[in-house]
C-alpha cells in the first residue's frame, strides 16, 4: 500500500541498482546517526524545549532509517570515508 511505495522511494534514494546502500546514502546515514541522537541521550535538564527538540530530530532520523529498512544494521553504517566517494 501506501507505506511499502514510500519505502521503495527511499530505497531508491540510498540505493543503487546493484541492492546495495549507495556510498553517498551511507554518508548521510552517518550523518542522521550522528546529528539525530540515536546514540545519545536527547535529555536536557531543565529545558524541556531542547529535550523535545532533539527527541524530534531523533524521531525523523529513526523514521528514514526504518523506511530504509536499516534499523537493524545501523551500527555498522557509521564509518565513512574518502573511498566511499571515490568509486
Amino acid at each position: 500500500m501506501i507505506e511499502n511505495s514510500l519505502s521503495r522511494a527511499y530505497k531508491a534514494c540510498f540505493f543503487g541498482d546493484d541492492g546495495k546502500l549507495h556510498p553517498a546514502g551511507r554518508a548521510v546515514i552517518a550523518d542522521l546517526r550522528k546529528r539525530g541522537f540515536l546514540f545519545r541521550p536527547v535529555h536536557t535538564p531543565g529545558d524541556p524545549y531542547s529535550t523535545a527538540y532533539k527527541d524530534g530530530r531523533r524521531e525523523v532520523a529513526m523514521r528514514v532509517i526504518a523506511m530504509l529498512g536499516l534499523d537493524k544494521d545501523i551500527e555498522t553504517l557509521t564509518t565513512v570515508t574518502e573511498d566511499d566517494f571515490n568509486g
